[in-house]
């Protein structure tokens, strides 16, 4: 799960290993870990909502909350001054940018990391330690855009004080707006609509990427022609699912169900 806060953002994860049934029992066993980026020292940023897309979501709890809007992207403006963060979907996938303006200050942007095991530097990565998982951060990618063409940036990490920066280490052209946009390792949802856990990816020699899971219901998404288009785990039991994507992980290529 991913919360989206005035300050930062948190990110909580479960171990799917857990997830062996849905009984009421095996709910104890469950293990969850969160942890937050927290902008550092920020201003109250004004958040706004862009790109709306089909449907509405409904929440019904002690307080009910109906006929809510969806949307692609959130940006935060004016988190530093000058500096805006955008979160978005990109395909299936969840993006975020750096955007800082004309005369904005980079150095000003300061993740502070909450609830993490161990945060280390490998070869310019950002390797991320939970007591679940380990996420990685490749290598920042950074550029601007100059008379119609799209320059890079040279920008690296910088982790101290259990806070992540950004470095330039040959400068850019400061009356110029510069993004800041991290490159993805492969991470796709499965847009699943049946509660499902994804176990293993990989990709092959021409790059195309490949993702396999469990799915406890009908509702995982099939191709035309895929091996078995339907959930066959019953009551309380669970298929293997497979799916390929593009080699940049946004077109699902095919996707089966195997069970």
């Amino acid at each position: 799960a991913l919360f989206l806060e005035t300050d930062g953002i948190t990110y909580n994860f479960i171990e799917p290993r857990s997830h062996t049934s849905f009984h009421i029992d095996s709910m104890k066993t469950i293990k969850y870990h969160a942890f937050q980026y927290r902008f550092y020292k920020s201003l109250t940023p004004k958040i706004k909502f862009q790109n709306t897309i089909p449907g509405k979501i409904n929440y019904f709890t002690k307080k009910n909350v109906t006929n809510l809007n969806r949307f692609q992207e959130v940006t935060y403006q004016n988190v530093y001054r000058k500096i805006d963060y955008k979160i978005y979907s990109y395909g299936d996938a969840l993006k975020y940018d750096w955007i800082i303006h004309p005369n904005g200050n980079p150095n000003k942007i300061q993740i502070q990391l909450e609830g993490v095991d161990n945060i280390t530097l490998i070869n310019g990565r950002l390797h991320i330690k939970t007591s679940l998982n380990e996420i990685i951060e490749e290598t920042p990618y950074a550029y601007q855009i100059v008379d119609g063409q799209k320059i890079q940036v040279s920008c690296e990490f910088v982790f101290k004080n259990n806070r992540i920066a950004f470095n330039f280490p040959n400068g850019y052209d400061r009356s110029k707006p510069l993004v800041i946009d991290p490159v993805l390792i492969f991470s796709s949802y499965s847009g699943s609509y049946a509660n499902n856990f994804g176990y293993t990816a990989t990709y092959d020699e021409y790059g195309f990427l490949y993702s396999g899971g469990t799915a406890f219901n009908i509702g995982y998404p099939t191709t035309l022609g895929a091996y078995s288009e339907s959930y066959n785990g019953g009551v309380g039991g669970t298929d293997i699912v497979l799916s390929k994507y593009d080699t940049t992980g946004t077109f699902l290529i095919f996707s089966s169900y195997l069970g």
